[in-house]
């Protein structure tokens, strides 16, 4: 599965099909085909595989970090390693497959809408706990910041592939200042983002 969610991760999900994943792993087309049954079939497969390595090397590392306005920073920061590092060969997955099926529906467009607003309710859980902890202020917009913050990484990613210069940097500072927007307590905040 790995190798299909590198492909896709470079060529987007229209250009895997059983034959190409087939070939490419040296295996035969009926055997894969016998697996998946059809092209959407396999695609489907290949977004959920994405979910998974996004739960394995983003999610779960950050619940490590205390809950709240640490483990936003964590997540935000597993995200851009990620797309800075290569840790797929495209970067985000979920940024070139959107763009492919964002006006296109049906299974495979609502599977990559359900999965972008998952990664949205994850980024909203912590600030609302976040908010529970005093960390940020109570009148925080949750649904706004957390669709702010997902569209910081969204455009570093973007830049990020296109080579434009500190995409990464930006992300990182534009993040932590629209966090500090929010603080219940800018000198508590401050040094909250300096121990993270």
């Amino acid at each position: 599965m790995r190798r299909a969610i590198d492909l896709a991760s470079l060529e987007g999900l229209d250009r895997l099909t059983i034959g190409r994943l087939a070939g490419d792993l040296r295996l035969s087309k009926s055997g894969l085909f016998a697996l998946f049954g059809s092209k959407e079939r396999l695609q489907l497969a290949v977004i959920e595989g994405a979910r998974a390595f996004y739960v394995e090397h983003i999610i779960l590392p950050a619940q490590r970090v205390p809950s709240g306005t640490r483990r936003l920073l964590a997540l935000i920061e597993r995200f851009l390693l990620n797309s800075e590092e290569h840790w797929l060969p495209g970067g985000c997955f979920f940024t070139p497959v959107a763009h492919e099926f964002d006006s296109r529906p049906g299974p495979i467009r609502d599977a990559i809408a359900a999965l972008i607003q998952e990664g949205n309710d994850v980024l909203a859980q912590q600030i609302r706990v976040a908010v529970a902890k005093g960390e940020l202020r109570a009148d925080t917009d949750v649904a706004e910041l957390a669709f702010e913050l997902q569209g910081l990484l969204f455009a570093a990613n973007l830049h990020g592939q296109l080579g434009l210069p500190d995409a990464f940097a930006r992300a990182r500072s534009l993040s932590r200042k629209a966090l500090r927007g929010h603080a219940a307590d800018d000198g508590a905040f401050a040094r909250l983002l300096a121990e993270s």
